[in-house]
């Protein structure tokens, strides 16, 4: 008996999906055109749009020929090196997508051939698919994955975890529309192993926090709890409609004038029904996580606090910390004495009683201190001096700052903050008086964003002007008394709009502060 040969269609399924799409590729002949000669480079840059498709299928968003223009002009120009202008992108993106993948509209087959029946069989191949969706411009293609295009897909790589489910989920819903429901039954038990997966991970997850908590880092954690919230109550709500609309297309098969003893209708229905309860146990089991991550969170919260109120015992790792780097380099047994002498040779400052490693720490109350009988005379004059001398400097700095940027703005009328940058790189005199220190740039900058427009004409006929002992920075009051000083009476407003990009200031030629960028423009007569 060829037991191994009996599902030889199945597997030439996935041979074909490979073997059509790598056919395409290579026996096309406008490639040359764009500058793409070389094979493997034409197969990197399709399944390179395949990804793509999927990544907007995969966001629930429509993926149309623009969005695929321009994905393959950024990776062309790039990644790859090759100059293409946008209106080449587009064209080879409409070749790549309506030609290579689909065929030009024509069926794709490929022959498999079945040792059960002895006969060659036809195997249907398809990797998207097309639908209309409106847009400004009147209506456009968007296109999406088919199932083919998914296993295709998800057969070059592991999926990650975080997305087995979604993935699987979108499968199912396209065998259900399609009323393919022995497939369909095959994906939601994919689901359910999933699901169980996902059980068996969090188990493992708290053996090792109980184990050590040290060695489970809070990137680790923080990523299982996101990932589990996000995943789960999108799978709930996923699995529900599922059901619902199995449930309904139970009833509608079951009160349609349809023959119950007919082979393919009873199988339709054993399928529909053995989803439904397949269904009912997933959405119990994604409670069942749910309730998992809330005591996971307060597992490792209670295991954070039983480490951090034992601080003088120094943990390490004796696998990772010892054996794998012995492992690695066994000539480091020869310096095993180095790993010993701080136990052998240091001073102990304290002792470990092992009988006490496990019981929670005492945290001894500070004693007071001694009564002292001198007193010591609180000089609260040279106190408030000295907070107002603070006040002063600190005030003087962010003066001088502004000085030298009402100054640049009133050169120019019109800047942003990434040119007053360059402005000041070109400066390193006005640089260090613009930023002394960090504080001030950063307090400087986020008056900045905060800002929309300084109206200087009406603050300077209000009735309540700015007081001279005023020592905190406020933009607007600043602003109206540089414009005194230096006599602009010329500025009328200055107007604060963000733009789209960011800007960079070089803080000590070590330290970059970023921002949103913001064009800046005065208003005068002279403006």
């Amino acid at each position: 008996m060829r037991d191994y040969l009996q599902q030889f269609p199945r597997r030439m399924k996935t041979v074909g999906l490979y073997a059509k799409l790598i056919n395409n590729i290579i026996m096309k002949n406008r490639w040359s055109s764009y500058g793409l000669e070389d094979v493997d480079l034409r197969i990197n840059i399709v399944f390179s749009v395949l990804l793509h498709i999927m990544e907007y299928n995969l966001r629930d968003q429509d993926c149309s020929l623009d969005d695929i223009s321009d994905f393959v002009e950024e990776i062309m120009v790039n990644d790859y090196g090759i100059d293409i202008i946008p209106d080449d992108a587009r064209i080879l993106s409409d070749f790549i997508v309506n030609t290579v993948l689909s065929n030009e509209g024509k069926v794709m087959r490929f022959t498999g051939h079945n040792y059960t029946t002895g006969e060659n069989q036809d195997i249907p191949v398809s990797y998207i698919t097309n639908y209309a969706i409106a847009s400004d411009t009147g209506r456009k293609t968007a296109y999406k994955m088919t199932y083919d295009g998914y296993s295709l897909v998800l057969g070059t790589m592991e999926v990650e975890d975080n997305l087995k489910i979604p993935i699987s989920e979108m499968i199912l819903q396209q065998q259900i529309e399609n009323q393919d429901y022995e497939k369909a039954l095959v994906t939601v038990k994919q689901i359910f192993a999933q699901l169980l997966a996902l059980i068996d991970k969090l188990d493992q997850a708290e053996l090792r926090i109980k184990r050590n908590v040290a060695a489970y880092s809070v990137e680790d954690y923080q990523t299982l709890i996101s990932d589990n919230e996000k995943i789960m109550k999108s799978a709930h709500k996923q699995l529900n409609d599922h059901r619902q609309a199995i449930k309904n297309k139970t009833e509608t098969l079951l009160a349609s004038d349809v023959d119950l003893t007919d082979p393919e209708i009873a199988s339709k229905i054993h399928a529909l029904n053995e989803m439904d309860e397949i269904l009912k146990k997933e959405l119990e089991t994604i409670q069942n996580i749910l309730k998992k991550n809330l005591s996971y969170y307060q597992l490792y919260m209670e295991a954070v606090e039983n480490q951090l109120i034992t601080p003088e015992v120094k943990r390490f790792q004796i696998k990772t910390d010892l054996y794998d780097r012995i492992i690695q380099d066994p000539d480091a047994m020869g310096n095993f004495d180095l790993f010993l002498k701080p136990l052998l040779f240091k001073k102990i400052d304290k002792m470990l009683n092992i009988n006490k490693v496990f019981d929670l720490q005492m945290t001894l109350a500070p004693k007071e201190e001694a009564t002292s009988d001198v007193f010591e005379d609180i000089d609260e004059e040279a106190i408030l001096e000295a907070q107002r001398l603070e006040k002063e400097a600190e005030y003087r700095r962010y003066h001088d700052a502004m000085l030298i940027f009402m100054r640049y703005l009133k050169q120019e009328k019109t800047i942003t903050l990434s040119s007053f940058s360059d402005y000041l790189g070109e400066h390193p005199r006005m640089t260090q008086k613009f930023m002394p220190d960090l504080e001030t740039l950063k307090g400087l900058l986020v008056s900045f964003l905060k800002a929309d427009v300084i109206d200087v004409h009406a603050m300077r006929h209000e009735a309540t002007m700015i007081d001279e002992e005023f020592l905190s920075f406020e933009l607007n009051r600043m602003v109206l008394t540089i414009v005194n000083e230096e006599h602009l009476s010329d500025i009328q407003k200055i107007n604060f709009t963000k733009r789209a990009e960011d800007a960079t200031f070089i803080y000590k030629d070590e330290k970059q502060i970023r921002c949103t960028d913001l064009t800046i423009t005065i208003e005068g007569e002279d403006a």
